[in-house]
């Protein structure tokens, strides 16, 4: 029985750890895809900017301005979805080790009790 619930356990374990990483890798790629984005928008702005009037050149300015709160703000954003991530990973691991615990103390107590009879 006890080797069932490690089986189980360590499969779970792997599994958690596998979706970690497949969400991980998912924010990284959507904050690459955004950040790429942001950075074509801004290059097609600078090409209309730079050709036009010498004002608009401030609208640019504020305009990166913009875009590099974004990128903070999206980083800060990924930073603690990653941390979430890993927290609610240790919370459901610390969870399936005291269910562990506690079904191998119910095991041994009922081991003890079946040998007492």
């Amino acid at each position: 029985m006890i080797l069932i619930l490690w089986i189980i356990w360590d499969d779970t374990k792997k599994q958690l750890v596998k979706i970690l990483e497949d969400n991980s890798r998912q924010l990284v790629k959507n904050y690459d895809a955004q950040l790429r984005k942001l950075v074509q928008q801004f290059d097609q702005n600078a090409r209309v900017l730079l050709d036009n009037h010498k004002d608009q050149i401030k609208n640019l300015q504020d305009f990166l301005v913009l875009i590099t709160k974004q990128i903070e703000e999206q980083k800060k954003q990924l930073d603690d979805q990653t941390k979430a991530l890993y927290k609610s990973f240790d919370d459901q691991v610390q969870s399936l080790n005291k269910q562990i615990e506690e079904q191998t103390a119910n095991l041994k107590k009922q081991i003890e009790d079946s040998e007492k009879k």
